[in-house]
């Protein structure tokens, strides 16, 4: 501080500092107080020290992957004002950054703007202006803000995104017929529109009447505002024969990164089939070893008027030129090739043989394709924390084994990965090797106690393996005392999270005494009020516990760096950090949409759509949106292959009478985070689908895939039709009852009920009298749909699926299923089909979305209703049975993504159901009852002991903490069983592995807290297991209770099915309160009074009547009306 004497009356304090802060200074004269005149008090200056503005440090870009700006600034910054708008309270004019733009703090110096949707968007070389008063360095209490608008120039990336496409279509043509050439498995847009440019490359002219010609392709280049378009269109009858036409295609993005690819059109003069190979998800030049690829024979034999060639049957046959591929089931018309099987950085040559023959000829055509397989970079992991403080004489262990290599699979033969940490001492900036001990090539690092003085270091890991090398590093902080040792877990070793998934960081401490544990956000930009920590678990030198940050916190795109602090009883203090990001979300998706004609094909594209780069590939899975009120809309999942940004499809026949319908894709990306893109189109019901119209339908879009082994659109065709029939006998049977009081038509109520209310509305019919208004020849009809479906389903359990993507396709559309009815072989076959498809999915190492396992959820709940109740109880038993672990597998792989602390609760067709991971700490409850769920559990000691940190352990950096509890309510499982609570399942699962856990003989019993039915006078309702083995309820180890607000507790030595059921009273009854709770206490619906319970029917039952009464004569009124005539 310098202090000057400026004027006779005026003191300048000057002050310097690189903190703010605030000081008051009391002014003196001869070492005596200067007071103001009429006051005791000395005069005080205030002197506030501030930040001065933060600034940005140049260039301000693009990000790499065109789809955001990034801006940097020179110190940590934060807003001046807490805003849910980020981009509103920091920029002057948002309209440039589009419709949906997010703005985040990817860190506490850089700024990231993700681009939306829309038209005339920002681009490098425009500015934006950072609004005034916006902005101020973080943690400074007097930091000073921006003052003044802000301009800043954007400039492009430094490494754009490049631009990559195949180009899909035949190679050999007719000289007759129509084709298409198509850009597809395009990449690098960067959320924008392409630009695509077709041109001739040879011949070097051609007639003026060509469709190649330069008009007809200068036209197609401007084409949708002269962006183009990436579909070209060839009529071969304006070609020559025997003509090769080589086309270029160059496709741009709004970056300037551009490609382009050629391909030759060979024009036969005789009538030929035409074999393409289509790759659906892969681009042939660029594919990873890790890839599972699919390619699909595809063989036309129509191609236009006049113009088509007859065929009886077709075979195919896959080879390969390479001696290391070895191809399995390669007699289809879909190859699958599992990841891994491709040699690393080749060029692999396929070839289809396709045999097609009429009668005693045959043609034989074939196609090839090449497989350039690309090498992945390494990664580099030390587990846990990044930054770790130690003492002078401890050993610290660092563990780099989950570093890994993308292109290689467990069972390869590859090289191994080679080892080498490093040391540097950055207070001199001098290597520290030696310090490090003799076993530096190893995956885990022990490094010696006193082996490195108090002080800061970087250790650094570097993994090799062919040319490919890549590092990792820590920060390593060496006290003069002793200090508690920290090490950190998460689950599975994360440190990249999706948006939605809660963060669970264990802390594993070492320390002779007691300690206490902090847990904050360095940056500050996370409430640490709100995070969940658990009680600290102490067992000698050892002392456990975690925190667990709630996804609300945390935005897409961002990093953040969480601190432990631990401090032990001599105020020592051991800190470890962990720095952990969140995945961009899906952005910039476009949706365009032809027309809904029913029975037709209809063309689904998507465009723009963007995610995190280490969340790719997406893929698309076409829907419709039925509207609700309330302007919700609900889902029916349309046929697709869950790949291309563009999908045709045929339009399910649905009950609709508005002339606009909502369609769009659910697009997910590789971490199962997904996002609804949908648009609104034109609807064309269809009146009437002729008999030949019929026929060819069935052969070509039932039969003709189910030969090829397109099982997913086989089904979802013959789902179609079976809708289509019955809305030919829905609207027959409206027509019939026209003049008849009718409440569908008021509206009232549905005409017929449907099974299952999740995410569907083409369901099982369970009207009995549905098929009344129907003539025998349109049951026969429905009969013929109805068996198609199950010819698919039984393929399933035959052969399975492609792979599976094509599975999930099936489980989503098991829902949507026709059915008469469902008979035992019927419920059979589609619990085989399930059983098929789940296992392909534990052998693909497959995650199917939570939408996926919600419509197999709702596929079982329909079988279990519609149970045969012909069959014998052992088989009923059996279909139950099979049908409850089924639930019980789908349940849990449907939780997947929960942390500690987390739960999932779904209602499937009227069957509650969900998952609770806790961590049991014996006083908690593991159970919370919610409106859906209401189900209380308390774990008791003896499961707390059982399932508490580490105790699944399969890894020293993956933390394997608490238990998944599965909680299950079954209204229908036995019917004559005396219930007086609802039939509760519960199963515990390794939260790793999502093995069940069998769990019996608990010295503290676990308790379980039922609601009640009411329970009539003289009977008393008691707590039961159901003993699987015998198929009967059961009392062994289980204890009744009530608690004081009238629920049932069942205390109980083992884990099972557990139901209350009536019994009669014995003379005396003792009421036991064991419950003490601080929860709400459940609805006590066991004391209702008799009399009040029935007036409330009574009361209830008037008020139907009336309204009935009411209705009619609306309705009477509304007939007269209609018949009176004019004038009257």
């Amino acid at each position: 501080m310098v202090v000057t004497s400026v004027e006779e009356t005026a003191v300048n304090i000057i002050v310097r500092t690189d903190t703010s802060a605030m000081w008051n200074f009391t002014v003196k004269t001869m070492g005596r107080d200067v007071v103001l005149t009429g006051s005791t008090d000395p005069i005080r200056i205030e002197v506030f020290a501030r930040h001065i503005p933060p600034e940005i440090v140049p260039p301000t870009l693009f990000t790499d992957s065109g789809n955001a700006i990034a801006f940097k600034f020179d110190v940590p910054v934060t807003t001046t004002t807490e805003s849910d708008d980020l981009c509103n309270s920091i920029f002057g004019n948002v309209t440039i950054f589009g419709t949906g733009a997010r703005c985040s703090f990817q860190t506490a110096y850089d700024l990231v703007v993700t681009i939306g949707r829309g038209d005339n968007l920002i681009e490098p070389g425009d500015s934006v202006t950072i609004a005034p008063m916006s902005i101020a360095a973080a943690g400074q209490r007097f930091a000073r803000p921006f003052r003044r608008n802000t301009q800043i120039d954007i400039g492009p990336p430094a490494n754009p995104i490049s631009v990559d496409f195949a180009i899909a279509g035949p190679e050999g043509v007719n000289h007759c017929g129509i084709y298409q050439l198509k850009a597809e498995q395009t990449t690098g847009h960067g959320g924008r529109r392409m630009t695509y440019r077709w041109e001739l490359v040879s011949p070097q002219q051609v007639d003026s009447t060509s469709s190649l010609s330069e008009s007809i392709l200068a036209d197609i280049n401007s084409q949708n505002s002269d962006f183009g378009s990436p579909v070209l269109t060839v009529n071969a009858s304006t070609l020559a024969n025997g003509q090769d036409y080589t086309l270029g295609l160059t496709v741009t993005n709004f970056l300037g990164g551009t490609k382009t690819r050629t391909h030759t059109l060979t024009v036969s003069a005789d009538v030929r089939p035409v074999l393409e190979i289509e790759p659906s998800n892969v681009i042939p030049e660029r594919v990873k070893l890790s890839a599972r690829v699919k390619l699909i024979a595809l063989v036309s034999y129509s191609f236009g008027s006049g113009c088509s060639v007859e065929v009886d049957s077709t075979t195919y046959k896959w080879t390969t030129d390479a001696d290391n591929v070895t191809l399995t089931k390669n007699e289809e018309r879909v190859l699958l090739i599992q990841p891994y099987t491709l040699p690393a950085d080749s060029a692999t040559t396929l070839t289809v043989t396709v045999n097609s023959t009429t009668g005693q000829e045959s043609q034989v055509t074939t196609k090839t394709i090449v497989l350039q397989t690309l090498t992945s970079p390494l990664i580099a992991q030390i587990s846990g924390a990044s930054r770790v403080t130690i003492g002078p004489s401890d050993e610290l262990v660092l563990n780099g084994s989950s570093s890994h290599d993308p292109d290689s699979s467990k069972s390869d033969t590859m090289d191994p990965l080679t080892y080498q940490w490093n040391c540097l001492d950055t207070g001199n900036d001098e290597a520290c090797d030696d310090n490090l001990g003799s076993e530096r090539a190893m995956s885990v690092l022990s490094i010696p106690r006193s082996s490195l003085t108090a002080g800061r270091y970087t250790i650094t890991l570097t993994i090799s393996r062919d040319t490919r090398t890549e590092n990792a590093s820590m920060e390593l902080i060496v006290e003069s005392a002793p200090v508690p040792i920290v090490a950190l877990k998460t689950r599975g070793g994360k440190t990249k999270y999706r948006n939605d998934e809660n963060i669970y960081i264990q802390a594993n401490i070492q320390s002779e005494s007691a300690v206490t544990v902090t847990w904050q956000d360095v940056n500050g930009r996370l409430d640490s009020s709100v995070w969940t920590e658990g009680v600290l678990k102490s067992s000698e030198k050892m002392h456990k516990t975690h925190t667990s940050i709630p996804s609300s916190q945390t935005s897409p795109g961002s990093e953040y760096t969480i601190e432990v602090r631990v401090t032990d009883e001599n105020g020592q203090v051991g800190v470890a950090s962990f720095v952990f990001a969140i995945f961009q979300s899906i952005t910039q998706c476009q949706v365009e949409a032809t027309p809904y004609i029913e029975m037709e094909p209809m063309t689904l594209t998507a465009s723009g759509c963007v995610t995190d780069p280490d969340a790719q590939p997406l893929t698309y899975q076409p829907f419709l949106g039925i509207p609700k009120l309330g302007g919700d809309y609900q889902t029916v999942v349309l046929d697709g292959s869950k790949r291309d940004s563009e999908q045709t499809i045929i339009a399910t026949p649905i009950d609709y009478s508005d002339d606009q319908i909502l369609a769009g894709f659910k697009v997910c990306d590789a971490t199962d985070l997904c996002i609804e893109a949908i648009t609104a189109t034109d609807y064309s019901p269809l009146e009437a689908l002729g008999v030949g119209e019929r026929e060819t339908f069935i052969a070509d879009r039932i039969t003709a895939e189910l030969e090829t082994g397109n099982l997913a659109t086989a089904f979802s065709n013959a789902i179609n039709l079976a809708n289509y029939e019955k809305k030919l006998i829905t609207s027959k049977r409206r027509r019939k009852k026209r003049g008849a009081f009718d409440f569908y038509d008021l509206g009232v109520f549905g005409e017929f009920e449907i099974s299952g209310d999740l995410d569907s509305v083409l369901l099982v019919i369970q009207d009995s009298d549905f098929y009344a208004a129907a003539e025998p020849e349109e049951t026969e009809r429905f009969d013929e749909v109805e068996n198609f479906q199950t010819q698919v389903l039984s393929t399933v359990v035959e052969s399975g699926t492609s792979d599976s993507n094509e599975g999930a396709m099936i489980l989503d559309l098991l829902p949507q299923m026709v059915q008469q009815e469902f008979t035992e072989d019927d419920i059979d076959v589609t619990l085989n089909a399930i059983t098929r498809v789940s296992l392909q999915f534990e052998q693909e190492n497959y995650q199917p979305t939570l939408g996926t396992m919600e419509r197999e959820l709702t596929a079982l709940g329909i079988g279990e209703r519609n149970l045969n109740a012909d069959s014998s109880p052992e088989k009923i038993r059996e279909q139950r049975n099979r049908i409850h672990e089924l639930r019980r597998e789908a349940l849990a792989r449907s939780s997947v993504t929960l942390n500690v602390g987390s739960s999932l609760s779904l209602n499937i067709s009227g069957t509650p159901m969900g998952v609770h991971y806790f961590l049991p700490d014996g006083t908690q409850e593991a159970w919370v009852p919610d409106d859906s769920l209401p189900v209380r559990v308390r774990p008791g000691q003896a499961l707390t002991d059982m399932f508490s940190y580490d105790w699944c352990q399969s890894s020293p950096s993956v933390a394997c903490a608490g238990i998944k509890a599965l909680v299950i309510q079954l209204n229908d499982w036995d019917k004559d069983m005396r219930r007086c609570s609802e039939f509760t399942d519960i199963t515990l699962i390794n939260p790793l592995t999502d093995e069940d856990q069998l769990v019996s003989g608990l010295d503290d019993p676990v308790e379980i807290e039922l609601l009640p039915h009411r329970v009539p006078d003289g009977k008393v309702c008691v707590c039961k297991y159901w003993d699987e083995g015998t198929a009967t309820l059961e009392t062994t180890g289980v204890e009744t209770s009530y608690g004081s607000d009238g629920s049932l507790v069942c205390r109980s030595q083992h884990l099972t099915s557990f139901v209350g059921e009536t019994e009669d009273a014995p003379v005396e009854v003792t009421t036991k309160a064991t419950l003490t709770t601080d929860k709400a206490p459940a609805p006590q619906t066991a004391g209702m009074p008799t009399p009040l319970l029935f007036g409330i029917i009574v009361g209830a039952l008037v008020l139907i009547v009336v309204f009935v009464i009411i209705v009619f004569v609306m309705y009477k009124i509304n007939r007269e009306k209609k018949v009176r005539p004019d004038g009257e």
